[in-house]
């Protein structure tokens, strides 16, 4: 397991493009972001202990939510100021197996270690099975547990904008000339 300790607005970023950062702390919850591919939306989460075998998940920003069996949707609006979460919060209790969707991400509560949960996250564009524990949070950073495959690279932004700008000018293109070569912007062909 790979702990970080991450201050706020820092950020931890997987192969694939998903970005996990710390957006705010309030007493023992840290407020987590996720962005990236797959994602209409940014979602903003928070995670703490209810009783010893039970988690609550609060999402920032609910714009509509259902429920099937022990699964919960929820999606979320499409605010990107980076600021804090409002006011506006949905609080959900989980037990181990029991999932919260939102948009694409999947997060399920696998189980409750030592008063911490421990969530699977899942999205498309991330491949294997990852886990996300709040070991704990101070009034200026929060230490993250991820749990990923060994063929699931986990870097600090940091360290990931310094790959990326190195890879650039190894190639030899510039920002714009990667972004033409997008595969979205070029027609297929049958």
């Amino acid at each position: 397991m790979l702990v970080l300790r991450r201050r706020l607005h820092e950020a931890v970023v997987f192969d694939g493009g998903l970005s996990l950062s710390l957006v705010s702390l309030e007493g023992r919850r840290a407020w987590l972001r996720f962005e990236g591919p797959g994602l209409a939306a940014s979602v903003t989460v928070a995670t703490y202990t209810e009783t010893p075998d039970t988690a609550r998940l609060a999402v920032a920003d609910p714009a509509s939510v259902s429920r099937s069996g022990d699964e919960v949707a929820v999606s979320v609006s499409t605010s990107e100021d980076g600021e804090p979460p409002g006011p506006v919060v949905l609080v959900v209790d989980r037990r181990p197996g029991q999932r919260v969707r939102i948009g694409e991400l999947a997060l399920t509560l696998s189980s409750v270690d030592a008063g911490r949960p421990v969530w699977a996250v899942g999205l498309p564009t991330l491949a294997g099975g990852v886990s996300l524990t709040v070991f704990s949070t101070s009034t200026v950073d929060a230490r993250l547990g991820i749990d990923a495959p060994s063929d699931v690279r986990v870097y600090r932004q940091e360290v990931w904008l310094e790959l990326q700008a190195a890879n650039q000018g190894a190639a030899g293109w510039t920002a714009e000339e990667l972004a033409a070569l997008a595969p979205a912007e070029h027609p297929t062909t049958a």
